[in-house]
């Protein structure tokens, strides 16, 4: 088919496409489907895709693709994305993101996710980004971050995080981090917190610090600690 062609297609019509028959698609015929059309692909048809055709999609066209559809997607499909159309999924289609197609995002493409998008990652989606993604996190996407992603962060990702991003944690934020996160925590992330970061760490985080964690805070760290802390 022509990008004309395949233009002129009614939705029924692209419904009944072959897989096969979509793949042949030149990414000109892509780019040109309208968005209704776009929305009339089936979960099948989406998942057919190859990662160059999802490339020349255009911002809106990748918008109109269905919740259920983007959760189909695998690792090399995602990767043909650009980080402008990454920047472009709307917050259902970021939650709707298998954890495979999550741990594949390079570090350009999570880059690209702005403070909402992080914002919708789910809890169960959180714990599939390597240490190496967590590692890039800035401080604006770790701030994002609601309280039940933090909580399923392993010690290893929690080790990742770099003292840049954990500037970004509210004291809400960090009143969230569980025992065994803050004892993950390094001494050089621990000496990089805030005063009022230092102040929102729970009495048993506090308790859990092991001889170095203590020794590495400040003096300055320390006269923020509260009684109750103490």
């Amino acid at each position: 088919l022509t990008s004309d062609q395949a233009a002129s297609l009614t939705g029924t019509q692209v419904a009944a496409l072959e897989t096969g028959d979509l793949r042949s698609l030149s990414t000109a015929a892509i780019s040109n489907l309208t968005t209704d059309q776009i929305v009339a692909l089936n979960t099948a048809q989406v998942a057919s895709l190859t990662s160059t055709q999802l490339g020349a999609l255009t911002s809106g066209q990748l918008q109109a693709i269905e919740t259920q559809d983007i959760r189909s997607l695998v690792a090399t499909q995602v990767a043909g994305l650009g980080t402008e159309q990454i920047s472009s999924l709307t917050l259902n289609q970021v939650a709707a993101l298998n954890t495979a197609t999550i741990r594949a995002l390079s570090n350009a493409q999570l880059g690209a996710l702005d403070t909402d998008q992080i914002g919708a990652l789910t809890n169960v989606q959180m714990p599939g980004l390597s240490a190496a993604q967590i590692g890039v996190l800035t401080s604006a996407q770790v701030g994002a971050l609601p309280t039940a992603d933090l909580a399923v962060l392993t010690t290893a990702q929690i080790t990742a995080l770099s003292t840049d991003a954990l500037a970004g944690l509210t004291p809400g934020q960090v009143a969230a981090l569980t025992v065994t996160q803050i004892a993950a925590i390094t001494t050089t992330q621990l000496g990089a917190l805030s005063t009022e970061q230092i102040e929102a760490i729970e009495v048993a985080d506090i308790k859990a610090l092991t001889t170095a964690q203590a020794a590495a805070l400040s003096s300055t760290q320390a006269a923020a600690l509260t009684s109750t802390q103490i």
